[in-house]
C-alpha cells in the first residue's frame, strides 16, 4: 500500500453535531479502536494550538481517514469557504488517496450513498463500502463490539494485519 509510515494508523474526522452528540459517539469509537492498538489522532485529543497546522500534521502522518459521516457533515465539506471538516476531507484526499478514506455512516438518512452523497463529498468516497454505525443499538455492547470489529478489519485492509508497528 501507498500509505506514508506514519505516528498514526488512522485520523478521525467528524462533526461535533447539536449538543456534540456525534463527537461523543466517534468519541466511544475512538476509544474501542484504541483498546485494540489502534493508534489514532482524534481531534478532541490533539487541538491545541494552532488548529490548520496540527491537522496538517496530522493527515501527513497517518496512513488512513476514517470518515463519521453525518449529513452536517457532508454539508460541512461541500461548502464555500473556510471549514475544518472540508480542510481535512480534501487534504486528506489528495494526500491519502479515496482508497485511504474508510467512510462510516452515522446517521440512517446518509446509508443511501447513491442519492444522499453529493457534491465534492460524494466524488471523494463515491464508491466505497462504508460501514454502518448510523443505528443506536450498534452502540449497545455486543453489536458495538461486532461494529468496532468491522471497523478494524476494514482498517487492516488498507494497511495490514497485524497492524503495522508505529515509529514513535
Amino acid at each position: 500500500s501507498g500509505a506514508p509510515p506514519g505516528k498514526t494508523h488512522a485520523f478521525l474526522t467528524h462533526n461535533w453535531g447539536a449538543k456534540n452528540a456525534n463527537h461523543l459517539k466517534v468519541s466511544k469509537i475512538n476509544e474501542a479502536l484504541k483498546g485494540k492498538g489502534v493508534r489514532t489522532w482524534f481531534d478532541e485529543e490533539k487541538m491545541t494550538g494552532a488548529v490548520n497546522k496540527k491537522m496538517i500534521e496530522g493527515i501527513e502522518n497517518t496512513r488512513v481517514m476514517i470518515v463519521f459521516i453525518t449529513r452536517e457533515y457532508m454539508n460541512k465539506v461541500n461548502k464555500h469557504g473556510d471549514d475544518n471538516c472540508k480542510y481535512e476531507f480534501r487534504y486528506a484526499r489528495e494526500k491519502l488517496g479515496s482508497n485511504n478514506l474508510i467512510p462510516v455512516v452515522m446517521e440512517t438518512e446518509m446509508k443511501n450513498q447513491k442519492f444522499e452523497w453529493t457534491g465534492e463529498f460524494g466524488a471523494g468516497l463515491c464508491n466505497t463500502l462504508y460501514v454502518d454505525f448510523s443505528d443506536a443499538s450498534y452502540f449497545a455492547d455486543e453489536s458495538f463490539d461486532e461494529k468496532i470489529d468491522e471497523l478494524l478489519k476494514e482498517l487492516k485492509n488498507r494497511i495490514g494485519d497485524p497492524l503495522p508497528p508505529i515509529a514513535a
